[in-house]
């Protein structure tokens, strides 16, 4: 029975000499077998074990002794857990737990095995005190049934610098930089990015030297194609970063590729995307990940020139306390008094809560009086950042209005001037 088989929760471990230890190899075998990867070179596994440890990253693994030619010290299903702050807007942090690497070998899908591990561990996270879960979903339709929902979006975007032309000439500098001046401002910026951007993630350990080519994404050795460069203000402190490639002579049309974009302001982001669009003979730029409401089309003459190739969503979010989650978003919301009820088929946050906007901070508290709207646990996660409005789940039936204005209420009351938008990915 699929229940019976041992589950084992551990840290990621090295031998004396350095080398990934066996469980954590055997570990992540299956995780790259999972996702069609190929099993990571032993420089590979031990960097990988560096990384897991900077975040203190726990893994699950679930074995069947019993299954026919597979090594039963290589786990049948995968998942792991790490715990990062989500910033809920005005700067307010609140702890989540990040769930990543889940997979199930082909031979024991549709077993419950996925089931198992995510329910067991929400409900350990939980009990905890943490507030909620997060993930990226590879596939969309999985994670709905345990109460999660899409929470952010990103654009994947090409720019046609031929068109381009900027109406305005921004203020500070860009200078080309590596190494180490390029880590320390990635992680500057970042840092202040987090602190002030709704919907981000703490960065994980690994983030600046993969970033900036120090580590590529699959291998421990660097990547020499990315190149940096840094935008600084008046004053020469660092407000903003881009790393890139040339996608190489081959490519048509000739293409520059962005790794990572980050700017803390308007000249940042205006200054940086001119240094890109300068780079003869590169026809276009692709960025895999933007917000959707990035600026740049209306920094233009010609806002054509920008074209939006792809959009999805992006961090799922699961709400594991709803007292807490919804007084730190909607700390410095201002209006009428909402009544939420929560449907949890986990039972992890089910209830009625009257959420109090107040000039100190609003008030969330259980009631059994009558709601105004009634949702599940994924459409209260869609609703949480304001990345998503209220009235196309009321139309789908996810949320359940007392009357017709209340779908506008609840747009009035999660909005946020931003998107909300994550540059971390786990």
């Amino acid at each position: 029975m699929t229940a019976d088989l041992p589950l084992r929760r551990f840290r990621a471990g090295s031998n004396s000499d350095g080398s990934a230890d066996a469980r954590t190899v055997g570990w992540l075998w299956s995780t790259s077998t999972g996702f069609l990867g190929d099993p990571p070179s032993p420089e590979h596994a031990a960097k990988t074990v560096e990384s897991f440890t900077g975040d203190d990253r726990e893994l699950t693994g679930v074995h069947d002794p019993a299954a026919p030619g597979w090594d039963p010290e290589r786990p049948v299903a995968t998942f792991a857990t790490l715990r990062k702050a989500l910033n809920v807007g005005g700067g307010r942090l609140v702890t989540a737990q990040l769930i990543a690497d889940v997979a199930v070998l082909p031979t024991h899908r549709g077993r419950g095995l996925l089931r198992r591990t995510m329910v067991d561990d929400l409900r350990l996270a939980a009990a905890d005190g943490v507030a909620v879960a997060a993930l990226y979903a590879a596939d969309a339709g999985l994670y709905g049934r345990y109460g999660f929902g899409p929470a952010t979006r990103t654009q994947q975007v090409e720019v046609d610098v031929r068109r381009v032309r900027f109406t305005r000439t921004p203020a500070g500098s860009v200078t080309l930089a590596d190494g180490k001046a390029l880590r320390e401002a990635v992680s500057r910026v970042y840092d202040e990015f987090h602190r002030t951007s709704i919907g981000s993630v703490q960065r994980l350990w690994s983030h600046a030297a993969k970033v900036c080519g120090e580590w590529a994404e699959d291998a421990p050795e660097p990547d020499r194609s990315v190149r940096g460069a840094v935008h600084l203000t008046d004053d020469g402190v660092p407000d903003g970063y881009v790393t890139y490639r040339f996608r190489g002579w081959r490519e048509r049309p000739l293409a520059i590729e962005v790794v990572d974009l980050l700017a803390l302001t308007g000249e940042a982001h205006l200054a940086l995307w001119r240094f890109l669009a300068a780079q003869p003979p590169a026809e276009v730029v692709r960025v895999g990940h933007v917000a959707p409401d990035d600026p740049l089309p209306w920094l233009l003459a010609d806002r054509r020139a920008v074209r939006v190739v792809g959009e999805q969503d992006g961090l799922w979010l699961r709400v594991l306390d709803a007292e807490v989650c919804l007084r730190e978003r909607l700390h410095d919301a201002t209006g009428e008094p909402v009544t939420l009820t929560v449907e949890d088929e986990l039972g992890i946050c089910p209830g009625t809560y009257r959420i109090v906007p107040a000039s100190g901070g609003a008030r969330v508290e259980r009631t059994t009086g009558p709601a105004d709207a009634t949702l599940d646990a994924g459409a209260l996660a869609s609703l949480f950042l304001g990345g998503y409005p209220a009235g196309p789940l009321e139309r789908a039936g996810r949320i359940r209005c007392a009357s017709p204005e209340v779908a506008g209420r609840l747009d009035r009351l999660f909005a946020s001037t931003r998107a909300p938008y994550t540059d971390t990915h786990f």
